[in-house]
């Protein structure tokens, strides 16, 4: 059973081609748990995410449930949970998508 998430509801609005939507699409991402696809599993503090390279420009990969991860990544992989909001803020000091 597919569980829609805040994300999904965000996501259609905006896709509904209100401009204003958008706004509420990346607040729905900041204000959730996300779960980041890791290399490893966590030394410490220490992460190590999975990074994703196109066109010279470096993304990771987070989800807003487990089970969206394990469809992509088909299989189990090390995660951690983050607040969606620190993730961005993280990635935006390292030039990370």
């Amino acid at each position: 059973m597919k569980v829609e998430t805040p994300i999904d509801r965000a996501h259609a609005l905006m896709m509904s081609g209100a401009d204003a939507e958008r706004l509420g699409f990346y607040q729905a991402v900041a204000d959730a748990e996300l779960y980041l696809w890791l290399t490893e599993e966590p030394q410490g503090e220490n992460i190590s995410p999975e990074i994703y390279t196109s066109d010279d420009v470096q993304f990771v990969l987070a989800f807003d449930t487990e089970d969206r991860l394990a469809d992509i990544a088909q299989n189990t992989v090390p995660r951690i949970a983050i607040a969606g909001r620190a993730l961005a803020n993280i990635l935006s000091q390292n030039g990370i998508g």
